[in-house]
């Protein structure tokens, strides 16, 4: 192979590998987003906005995540740190907050299969 066909496939395998990990941020800005929002009335009379979750146990997990894989990690944190995590399967703001201090933003499925493992029990 020349120099330039190596230079050439990999220039592409880039572009194709940016692209695969930009795909949900792709998607986003190609589809309009969900309308996936409640309005709750606070106790002093004002609405405020609340996102429902999308139901969603697929991998990679992230922030806006929903299921028992989630609330599997909830009630793990929960047992090794005490963080008084409410364990409802959703991924939320609370959850963020804490998860974020000991596990990936972006859970594929190999660390979540090693985690459960190692500390499931």
């Amino acid at each position: 192979m020349s120099p330039k066909s190596i230079i050439i496939i990999s220039v592409i395998a880039i572009v194709f590998l940016v692209i695969f990990l930009k795909r949900q941020a792709i998607i986003d800005k190609i589809l309009p987003p969900a309308d996936n929002t409640d309005n709750e009335t606070e106790e002093d009379g004002t609405n405020k906005e609340k996102k429902k979750p999308i139901a969603n146990d697929n991998f990679p997990l992230s922030f806006g995540s929903a299921g028992n894989r989630v609330k599997k990690l909830q009630h793990i944190v929960n047992k090794k740190l005490n963080s008084g995590l409410e364990e409802d399967g959703i991924w939320g703001t609370k959850t963020n907050k804490v998860f974020s201090k000991v596990l990936p933003s972006l859970i594929l499925e190999g660390f979540y299969d090693n985690f459960i493992s190692r500390y499931g029990n």
